[in-house]
């Protein structure tokens, strides 16, 4: 019996690598194997020099014992001829034997481990066949250059059921990327009012509770049928059950989504839910579900798709145009320590003993109820969020910690929290002038601050030229 392991895998957006040389996608790969990363997944779209990035990329991976997959972009890419298909195939087939090619086997299989494909998007590509299924299994899984070489986990945005053995795409494809379970990217301002008028905790508006009160339990009673929508595991077993047992489910967790383009670009601006630690909640969601047996791969949404702020990597390479207005001072790599903790948790089936502490913190730089002159406008949905300090302490023995809207953690709003051994989820209301202020103690002794200078909520960065709901992330490890 041949079974692969569980892998961790990380979006890797090549579109924005255009300046990248050999050594760009070296130290993204020494980034990524330190956070316990095991693949990239290579998001690739339609211009050439793509494919020169992702050659720099598997022979960088090659080099350091990396693994990475093609995701092949067909919400860009053409895919209605058998030329689209002829191009994107060659494409594969150009990487499909490299030592870096990541291989998969599932659970039970008595195969060798094939090519892992991956796509976003692509329940439409024909590629000149009479319907999609057809397109797919004419063009790559049954076609003579790649029949029985690849294992092939797309992201349609279909009916999973169609994804099943007996599905629509029975044939042409070996399981399902569940792209939108990182997110509860159905929930809108109009149907969270309703979960929670149903539960008796909201009796007026979303809009007029933002910033009503600053009473971190009064907060948490109001929003607890909202909280259970982030990170929520639904989805996933919603997936798992209509693809069946025989067929590879790989999930998504993502730390944040917030997009701010405006109608003379890419007319997007939207936020989804990305409160309640919404990164920590879903990794420790499926990793206590009945679900997690069946899942054998997790792809993190993303390493660097700065558009959307889903990064977990440092601010580098291309970014499409005003993106930078809301990206630039705003580090992520602080969730790259979580990603650790819990891809080694995921792998392991337990959670890792930890042998130092670790603070991550997080906020947005502008108040939800904030007034700037943005063209753009304010995001859709950003009454789904709260003005507040998210906090996850990892802690390698019990120790108390004290969360401060001051400088100096004393002044402000400060609160002092117990914590476990482990994954200790905080949080801190705040206000226009507010700091990001964390300290761990034990046995009285100080053990970890972290304090970062250039945070002040309602006036730091990106604050007074447009709406930048993007997070900034601070983090300390001792």
């Amino acid at each position: 019996m041949v079974a692969s392991p569980k892998i961790v895998s990380a979006h890797h957006m090549v579109g924005n690598t255009y300046p990248y040389s050999r050594a760009d996608w070296a130290e993204d790969i020494r980034l990524a194997k330190d956070a316990g990363i095991d693949a990239f997944a290579l998001n690739v779209g339609a211009e050439d020099w793509q494919r020169d990035r992702v050659a720099d990329a598997y022979a960088a991976a090659e080099a350091a014992n990396f693994k990475l997959f093609l995701s092949l972009d067909v919400a860009v890419q053409p895919c209605s001829t058998g030329a689209h298909g002829w191009n994107l195939r060659a494409l594969v087939v150009r990487h499909v034997a490299s030592s870096a090619q990541l291989l998969y086997a599932p659970p039970g299989s008595t195969e060798a481990p094939k090519a892992l494909l991956s796509t976003f998007a692509g329940s439409d590509c024909t590629f000149g066949a009479v319907d999609s299924p057809s397109g797919w299994y004419n063009e790559f899984t049954n076609h003579p250059e790649l029949r029985g070489r690849i294992h092939f986990v797309p992201s349609f945005f279909v009916d999973p059921r169609e994804l099943s053995g007996s599905g629509r795409f029975g044939r042409s494809v070996h399981g399902s990327f569940n792209w939108n379970s990182g997110w509860a990217n159905e929930l809108t301002v109009a149907s969270a009012e309703n979960i929670m008028r149903q539960a008796g905790t909201l009796s007026g508006s979303l809009d007029g509770f933002l910033g009503s009160t600053n009473d971190l339990a009064a907060i948490s009673r109001t929003l607890a049928p909202l909280a259970a929508s982030a990170g929520s595991t639904k989805t996933d077993i919603d997936h798992v059950n209509a693809i069946g047992d025989s067929r590879t489910y790989m999930a998504a967790v993502s730390p944040w989504f917030f997009t701010h383009y405006g109608v003379d670009t890419y007319n997007k601006n939207w936020m989804y839910l990305s409160d309640f630690h919404l990164y920590a909640t879903k990794w420790e969601n499926l990793l206590k579900s009945d679900v997690y047996p069946k899942i054998d791969l997790i792809e993190i949404t993303t390493w660097n798709d700065f558009g959307e702020s889903s990064y977990i990597s440092p601010i580098k390479g291309d970014m499409p145009p005003t993106t930078r207005n809301w990206v630039d001072g705003m580090d992520h790599t602080g969730w790259l320590k979580l990603t650790k903790y819990y891809a080694q948790w995921f792998k392991t089936g337990s959670a890792p003993a930890l042998t130092q502490d670790s603070i991550v913190m997080w906020a947005r730089p502008q108040s939800v109820k904030a007034t700037v002159g943005d063209p753009v406008g304010r995001p859709r949905d950003y009454q789904l969020h709260q003005d507040v300090l998210w906090v996850v302490v990892l802690a390698k023995s019990a120790g108390r910690v004290t969360l401060s809207t001051s400088a100096t953690g004393t002044g402000g709003d400060t609160r002092s929290f117990d914590v476990k051994p482990g994954s200790n989820k905080l949080s801190l209301p705040l206000t226009t002038g507010s700091r990001m202020y964390a300290r761990l103690e034990r046995n009285g002794a100080r053990v970890l601050e972290v304090n970062p200078a250039q945070f002040v909520f309602g006036s730091g960065v990106g604050a007074g030229r447009i709406y930048n709901f993007n997070a900034f992330v601070a983090s300390g490890t001792a």
